[in-house]
C-alpha cells in the first residue's frame, strides 16, 4: 500500500524550473502557463467538429449515382451507400460488396415509410431543467 501512495504521489504533478507553471484542472501530467481560459461557448461549438468519424472511399458505382464507404465504429467496419452530395448514409441495411464483381448488393429495406431518407437531419441534443431539479 506504502508503494502505491508513493508511486501516486510522484506521478501527481511534475516539477518545472520555469515560472508559473502549473499542472492543467484535470490533466495534472501537463503543465501550462499564461493560457487564457477558453470560453464555454467556444468549448461547445468546437466539440460539434471533433465529434465526428472519418470515411474511407471504397467505390463507384458504374453510373457514379452511389459512392460505397467504410467507416469505423469500435473495432467493427461498416459499408454504408451515399447516394447524393453531402447525403447521409443509407439506414442500417444489410449488403454484401464482392471484390470480384465490384458489385453491391442491398439485402434489406429500412422502413422509413413515404419519407425520403435523404431529408433527414442529423440530431440534436436537447437539454432542459426538470421538476425535480
Amino acid at each position: 500500500m506504502l508503494i502505491v501512495a508513493l508511486l501516486v504521489a510522484q506521478a501527481a504533478a511534475p516539477v518545472s524550473k520555469i515560472p508559473d507553471m502549473k499542472p492543467v484542472v484535470g490533466i495534472p501530467s501537463l503543465l501550462e502557463s499564461g493560457m487564457p481560459e477558453v470560453p464555454p461557448q467556444l468549448r461547445a461549438r468546437i466539440e460539434q467538429y471533433q465529434n465526428s468519424r472519418s470515411a474511407n472511399a471504397l467505390d463507384v458505382a458504374a453510373d457514379g449515382s452511389q459512392l460505397l464507404i467504410a467507416t469505423r465504429f469500435a473495432s467493427t467496419n461498416q459499408l454504408h451507400v451515399v447516394e447524393q452530395p453531402m447525403g447521409m448514409r443509407t439506414p442500417n441495411d444489410v449488403t454484401s460488396y464482392s471484390l470480384k464483381d465490384r458489385k453491391l448488393t442491398r439485402w434489406t429495406r429500412s422502413e422509413v415509410g413515404p419519407v425520403d431518407a435523404a431529408s433527414f437531419v442529423e440530431p440534436e441534443l436537447v437539454k432542459g431543467g426538470s421538476y425535480g431539479g
